[in-house]
């Protein structure tokens, strides 16, 4: 039986003297590096014919990043191709990586990854210790935080990297009428490879290190709280009623909105004088009723199962 309490691990002391004694990593996503995406499954609603089913794997360059960051990092990314020829759009790369995320740390005032940091989560997953301490989390939720040593904090900023994945993704499956129309459509859920080369050495670890993303439609537009300085007062209210009428589509569909902004919500201009078309755009905060209810229950008999197989 593992050893998952106590044992060898340092305890994690937030603070900047601490960090500065350690190796921090420099973030890989930078506009021009090329990303290699491993295609896990098309979207419900793929509109791209490029991609298929015999698609496995996707070279991206990042073209931009947006800011401001949320708790996953959004970057525009277009397809490297082969066929000189061919014109592809610039698409949305969502990744939900816990390593470079600075709004998911700085939420839990905690410093960046260091090598150090993450050669210590290696050996608690090595350990099998990650079911355990998912039944631990759901028992006692992020409240003990403090308690928690640096390895039991990457694998938290972990499960919610996760979670989020899964939340985007269900909406995304439900709304599928939607996409295109007033969410952004979903090409693609993708895996990248870990940045860190001793956690690439070890595929035993795959579940817990890959990182998770989303590859989906680019949308060019105005955020609507910009709405005064790029419209008319005339076209407000209705771009304003457009926007609560998609809010409220959402709603209809089950769904719980926990992060309602204006910076969410993309307006884009349609071809004729004072026409628009709004698209609600970050869904990692929408969740189903029915969604919370199974998370709550079925990580834990996810942990359960997987600690009776260790």
């Amino acid at each position: 039986m593992a050893v998952c309490a106590g044992g060898d691990s340092i305890h994690f002391n937030p603070t900047p003297p601490y960090f500065s004694m350690l190796t921090t990593f420099r973030s890989p996503y930078a506009v021009g590096k090329t990303l290699v995406l491993r295609v896990n499954r098309l979207g419900s609603k793929n509109a791209l014919p490029q991609l298929s089913e015999n698609v496995k794997e996707l070279n991206v360059e990042i073209v931009d990043i947006i800011q401001p960051s949320t708790m996953t990092i959004v970057l525009q990314v277009k397809l490297q191709q082969e066929e000189k020829h061919s014109s592809f759009p610039t698409m949305i790369l969502k990744i939900y990586d816990r390593q470079y995320s600075p709004e998911l740390r700085e939420f839990k005032h905690s410093g960046p990854a260091t090598a150090e940091t993450e050669d210590e989560f290696i050996a608690f997953l090595r350990r099998g210790c990650m079911p355990q301490f998912l039944l631990d989390y759901e028992e006692d939720g992020p409240w003990v935080y403090d308690e928690w040593d640096s390895p039991k904090r990457e694998a938290y900023f972990n499960a919610r990297s996760s979670l989020s994945h899964e939340i985007e993704l269900d909406v995304y499956d439900k709304l599928v009428d939607m996409q295109g129309i007033h969410i952004p459509t979903l090409f693609a859920d993708v895996r990248l490879s870990p940045q860190y080369a001793v956690i690439q050495q070890d595929e035993g670890l795959t579940e817990y290190t890959e990182i998770r993303a989303i590859l989906m439609e680019h949308i060019s537009g105005f955020p609507l709280h910009d709405i005064v300085k790029e419209t008319p007062e005339s076209d407000w209210a209705s771009i304003c009623n457009q926007a609560v009428d998609i809010i409220r589509k959402i709603a209809e569909n089950n769904f719980i909105n926990f992060d309602i902004k204006t910076r969410n919500i993309l307006v884009r201009r349609g071809e004729r004088e004072s026409s628009y078309q709004i698209f609600y755009l970050d869904l990692e905060n929408v969740v189903s009723a029915a969604l919370l209810i199974m998370m709550k229950y079925g990580e834990r008999e996810r942990g359960r199962r997987m600690k009776k197989e260790l």
